[in-house]
């Protein structure tokens, strides 16, 4: 799960220094101008990264920048995600910049430790041009982290100084919240000789989600609803819904209908054995979320027999019309029977790649 800055900054702020913010929405600009002080900066509140470079960060110095700055984020969608909310934020009196981030490293079992004496920079990029620039430090959960990790870290006498605690703090931070990356970019050194974390990204593992309901709050209404019927659902930018039974089932489809020049909806896993009552529920949840210019549908029988896929599908057409394509796969066990329900009625075909061709081409 990944966090809105404004929401990520609300957990840094119990351990380590963040700027003062307020959250503005389109329906409460009026009454929150006048809480406002100026100069300040507008910080659109998105999902994606490049947010920057693609003009959601405004510094704006009085009352008329300030309302052409809101008129102009609220109309901006960035890679697919529409502006909602703007955090406005005090202005920091910067001395340096740098970068620090932790994250997950799988392949070793340990979490790592990355930091960069140039802030607000693409880290991706700049570990292509100038790897050097970049330090990483692993470190093992069960022993912990250590002063001697932080200077082969930061190695520079000066910094460590200043940063000795926010790292201890940052990593405190990732393992007590079950964190899977935390990424502070740019971290700030004011001229006062404070640490501030000037942007945050955090994701967390939702499967951890039992131990920490102080994030439920940061689930979206459409996520609260799929836990409750037990499905994997990630609402997504585009007008394709997807339904699969498999996490890389689903992630192959979506793969394969954006190689086919089309745009999903939506992430979701009904899972293993699913039945037919449970297939029409995924449906019905499915075409609630948002407005669908076509549905595929994709399962492979194993444990999950494609006839009741069928059957499901079937039962919601009953109570539910949809006026909508609909483009089906059904393999394994039971496929045949399925498919010979959906004759005539669906789009039906026999490979993956047919089928994401096919709903790009009945969606355009």
């Amino acid at each position: 799960m990944r966090l809105f800055e404004y929401q990520a900054k609300s957990i840094l702020s119990q351990y380590v220094k963040v700027p003062k913010g307020i959250l503005v929405s389109k329906e409460n600009i009026d009454e929150m101008i006048t809480k406002l002080t100026l100069p300040c900066v507008l910080k659109a509140q998105v999902k994606v990264g490049g947010r920057g470079k693609a003009g959601g960060v405004l510094k704006v110095k009085d009352l008329g920048e300030l309302k052409s700055g809101f008129k102009k984020l609220f109309s901006m969608e960035i890679k697919g995600e529409k502006v909602e909310k703007v955090l406005v934020e005090e202005l920091i009196d910067i001395e340096r910049e740098l970068y620090f981030s932790v994250i997950f490293y799988r392949p070793s079992r340990r979490f790592m430790l990355i930091f960069c004496k140039e802030g607000g920079v693409d880290i991706e990029q700049l570990a292509e041009t100038n790897p050097e620039a970049i330090s990483k430090v692993k470190v093992d959960p069960i022993i912990g982290i250590k002063d001697f990790m932080i200077r082969n870290l930061i190695k520079d006498f000066e910094l460590y100084d200043l940063l000795n605690k926010f790292v201890k703090e940052a990593y405190k931070i990732f393992v007590d919240r079950d964190l899977v990356m935390l990424e502070i970019n740019p971290l700030v050194i004011t001229k006062n000789k404070e640490v501030v974390c000037a942007d945050a990204k955090v994701e967390f593992d939702d499967n951890a989600l039992y131990k920490h309901p102080e994030f439920e709050a940061f689930l979206d209404q459409a996520e609260i609803e799929a836990r409750k019927l037990n499905f994997s659902f990630v609402p997504l930018d585009g007008d394709i819904g997807i339904l699969g039974n498999g996490a890389g089932l689903v992630l192959a489809t979506i793969d394969s209908v954006t190689r086919a020049g089309g745009k999903c909806a939506n992430f979701l896993d009904i899972g293993g054995g699913a039945k037919a009552e449970r297939v029409k529920s995924a449906l019905k949840f499915l075409v609630e979320q948002k407005k669908l210019k076509g549905i595929l549908i994709n399962v492979f029988g194993g444990i999950t027999r494609a006839d009741e896929v069928a059957k499901g599908l079937l039962e919601f057409e009953k109570e539910s019309k949809l006026n909508i394509p609909v483009v089906v796969r059904l393999s394994g066990t039971k496929a045949n029977e399925g498919l010979n329900m959906l004759q005539g009625k669906y789009e039906i075909v026999s490979s993956l790649k047919d089928g994401a061709k096919k709903i790009v081409e009945l969606t355009k």
